[in-house]
């Protein structure tokens, strides 16, 4: 099964703009920098960012 399909599931069950789809984002992207796929990893952790601030209602800081 492709990360395409996991995703629509989750969609589908929990909605596209939930906590538990920030997670699967978060750890799809954890998955794309093992294999090296570092610009589909930053753009699964900017969904999830997205999610965090909609959710959460707070800004994180990022120190780089």
């Amino acid at each position: 099964m492709s990360n395409y399909h996991v995703f629509v599931d989750i969609f589908s069950f929990y909605g596209t703009k939930s906590l538990k789809v920030a997670l699967s984002h978060h750890l799809c992207a954890r998955i794309q920098s093992c294999r090296g796929d570092f610009r589909s990893a930053l753009n699964s952790e900017r969904e999830a960012y997205q999610i965090y601030k909609l959710q959460v209602n707070i800004t994180i800081s990022i120190n780089l």
